[in-house]
């Protein structure tokens, strides 16, 4: 099956940060090309990874959405916030194992996510909770700001 039904949280290792705490993993051709299109807005603590993609679009979109690129160990490589609706996003050459990590609008700031720090990928436990985590809090531009600042 090309599409992994389980719900993961990304968890910014390096800076001890939660990016997302409902992520969905996708890999097969179809389900990466169709993205977010025909889904909900992503909310505070969502997340779509793409998994075996090195570029993503945003053609068909309603929303304004964040890009982080991270190659096969997690470690980020490449970073576009507010991606506006009808753009292109290249994070990679074609040949490097590579996957895209869809978030809302903002939460790459939120998280104080930079080029070259360390995603860890956890799933959640069998009951449906999160293994070690609360929920993402919702956070106010001021906090954003301030995290961003440090």
């Amino acid at each position: 099956m090309n599409v992994v039904h389980r719900r993961w949280r990304i968890v910014n290792h390096t800076r001890g940060s939660l990016i997302a705490d409902r992520a969905v993993v996708v890999a097969g051709l179809w389900q990466r090309a169709r993205g977010l299109l025909g889904r909900p807005a992503l909310a505070a603590g969502d997340a779509l990874m793409l998994r075996g993609t090195t570029a993503i679009h945003t053609w068909g979109m309603q929303q304004v959405i964040d890009v982080v690129g991270i190659d096969e160990h997690g470690i980020v490589c490449h970073m576009a916030q507010m991606v506006i609706p009808g753009r292109i996003v290249i994070g990679a050459a074609p040949w490097r194992r590579f996957s895209m990590l869809e978030l809302p609008a903002g939460q790459v700031g939120c998280s104080a996510t930079r080029i070259a720090d360390r995603l860890r990928i956890e799933p959640w436990d069998g009951g449906g909770q999160l293994c070690r985590a609360a929920r993402l809090p919702e956070r106010t531009d001021e906090q954003c700001a301030s995290v961003g600042a440090q």
